[in-house]
């Protein structure tokens, strides 16, 4: 009887009491509320992009690929930012994009405590986009859905991510956050020491969970300095010409 595709949970009531008017409490009409309501939820649960301030991010999944882009667009020279998956931060992946002499690097690795994590010595993920303008950087990367790299870590399954406001850099390793995070949380900007090394972040994270299985829609609608990816320009997660130019 109706489109589900744009309401929300602020919708749902409008629509639940405009069908007991038109059609009454019949036990087909409640059947269908009911039914109505639980796609809401649904929809209205699905988590495929992150924004707060001037950070934003958002991934979607083609077969078992997932892409995941992120937006920084006030960072500084000698500063980091990056992302984790996991439960809590004794035991999360990581991606960490850093920024020496301008110049933006990525790397991955694994925490296994409340202490810095540990690096691995070749990135697990597969960076298509690593751009550093203006103290504005982006970057996309894509790694498998399910088990991955030496600690066969999967996102195939709802969890929490991780975005750290800030952090540092000590002596070329990524230090602890000082402050408790929140349940999810990417990484923005934190400060580089004089030689080049992470330091802990300073502010406390956001929480978000994720379930990317539910982001198999490609990137629809295009805001150039949130998310600077065009309508329809990643196929299977393979980069599009269309790309170029557009930071």
């Amino acid at each position: 009887m109706f489109n589900t595709k744009h309401l929300t949970n602020s919708t749902t009531p409008v629509v639940v009491l405009i069908v007991l008017l038109f059609y009454g409490p019949t036990p087909f009409v409640m059947l269908y509320l009911f039914a109505f309501c639980l796609m809401v939820v649904s929809v209205a649960t699905q988590q495929c992009s992150f924004n707060d301030d001037d950070i934003s991010a958002r991934w979607q999944v083609s077969g078992d690929e997932l892409t995941i882009e992120f937006v920084n667009k006030q960072i500084a020279n000698n500063k980091w930012t990056g992302i984790g998956f996991g439960p809590s931060m004794e035991n999360l992946e990581v991606v960490v994009v850093k920024i020496e002499d301008n110049k933006p690097s990525l790397v991955t690795g694994f925490t296994s405590g409340y202490g810095p994590p540990s690096l691995d010595s070749n990135a697990n993920v597969v960076s298509s986009l690593l751009q550093f303008n203006s103290n504005q950087l982006t970057f996309r990367f894509t790694r498998p859905l399910n088990s991955n790299g030496a600690r066969k870590h999967s996102l195939e399954e709802c969890q929490k991510w991780n975005f750290v406001k800030e952090g540092e850099v000590e002596n070329g390793e990524i230090g602890s956050h000082s402050a408790s995070p929140s349940s999810i949380s990417f990484i923005s900007s934190s400060p580089l020491n004089s030689e080049g090394e992470v330091r802990k972040h300073k502010n406390k994270p956001t929480a978000v969970t994720v379930c990317p299985k539910q982001c198999r829609e490609l990137f629809q609608n295009r805001d150039v300095l949130r998310n600077p990816v065009p309508q329809k320009a990643i196929y299977n997660n393979h980069q599009s010409s269309r790309f170029d130019g557009l930071h």
